[in-house]
């Protein structure tokens, strides 16, 4: 699951990560995202903070709520690396301060999922 409000950068994001063997669903803005996440349950969610309708740090929110999500891994990216604190403390598994080079954003993606497998 990748959300992101612009359209190029969730566009680039989505076609590297499935080049790269991710199947993905991507969302514009983070009220989808979190439809898309309850809907999907994706071993991965990828979130920016800056979004519209609701922002990533709330999508964020709602996500861990939900009990069934509670151990997805999330990955939070961010323009803004003031915002990292808060981001780990609404529940992110990791962040990505941006710009977040795809290769590094697919290397985060394998950990989280590898740390995830460990648990399961």
């Amino acid at each position: 699951m990748l959300a992101d409000d612009h359209d190029d950068t969730r566009d680039m994001y989505a076609q590297f990560l499935s080049k790269n063997g991710f199947r993905v669903a991507a969302a514009a803005d983070g009220m989808r995202a979190v439809a898309l996440t309850k809907r999907l349950r994706p071993a991965v969610v990828v979130l920016d903070i800056q979004m519209p309708r609701l922002d990533g740090i709330a999508a964020l929110k709602r996500i861990r709520r939900q009990r069934e999500l509670r151990d997805v891994p999330v990955l939070v990216l961010t323009s803004y690396d003031h915002l990292e604190t808060d981001a780990l403390a609404a529940g992110a598994t990791s962040v990505c301060v941006k710009p977040c080079a795809p290769d590094k954003l697919l290397e985060q993606n394998r950990k989280l999922l590898l740390k995830a497998s460990r648990h399961h």
